[in-house]
């Protein structure tokens, strides 16, 4: 199933990593992760644009030179009826991207209030480990994420026995407030947040047919 298949592939990516490592190229001793005075930027901005959170979920191993992806857990509260899931860690690496197209992101995933995040379950587990494939994604593959990308693992089946959904597509998030979602982190680092949308299949289909903005336009 798809989280088998996941960590498999993320296991041979870290076996890769190591032998790369092991003769000298891209050797890095250090996870990726922000600064102390990084995360508390973070976290400041992510409690005013998405709601307070009191739940992070830490990535108990992460390999050297690889992004330590925490989870932010925002439960439904004033103003938002539903959970927010938020990447961390995940800015402070730099993307290749086109010289228009932000080169950090992080990511964000809306679920409704009555969704079992205490569950271990995998009907319920799924969107957690989706935010982690999709935030190493440009890591390991050398790539970019940007607002309107499509992202299928039909190869890798539905995202859980039951789930309708084996693709989806990034937007440009907003805050509760109405405005574009980005954190500023210094001088040079420009966060950009990009909910991440599970696809049906007829909507993948019109995506293909039609574009991205035309499906985005129809979801607002």
């Amino acid at each position: 199933d798809f989280l088998y298949l996941y960590t498999m592939f993320y296991r041979l990516l870290i076996v890769a990593s190591m032998l790369l490592s092991l003769f000298g190229f891209g050797k890095c001793s250090k996870t990726i992760e922000y600064s102390e005075a990084d995360y508390q930027l973070y976290t400041e901005y992510v409690s005013h644009a998405f709601g307070s959170s009191s739940h992070v979920l830490h990535e108990v191993v992460t390999e050297p030179g690889d992004i330590h992806v925490d989870i932010v857990w925002i439960e439904p509260g004033e103003g938002h009826d539903y959970h927010t899931l938020l990447t961390m860690n995940v800015g402070e690496f730099k993307m290749r991207t086109p010289s228009n197209v932000p080169n950090r992101m992080e990511l964000v995933i809306r679920l409704p209030k009555e969704w079992d995040l205490r569950s271990n379950e995998e009907k319920y587990s799924w969107p957690i480990t989706l935010l982690k494939v999709l935030a190493r994604y440009p890591l390991y593959c050398k790539s970019y994420l940007a607002d309107g990308h499509t992202f299928g693992m039909e190869e890798l089946g539905r995202y859980a026995e039951g789930v309708p959904f084996y693709s989806s597509i990034l937007s440009q998030s907003t805050t509760l407030q109405g405005t574009p979602a980005s954190l500023q982190l210094g001088r040079r680092k420009n966060v950009v947040f990009y909910d991440v949308i599970p696809l049906y299949d007829n909507e993948l289909e019109f995506c293909f047919e039609t574009g991205s903005e035309a499906l985005l336009s129809l979801m607002e």
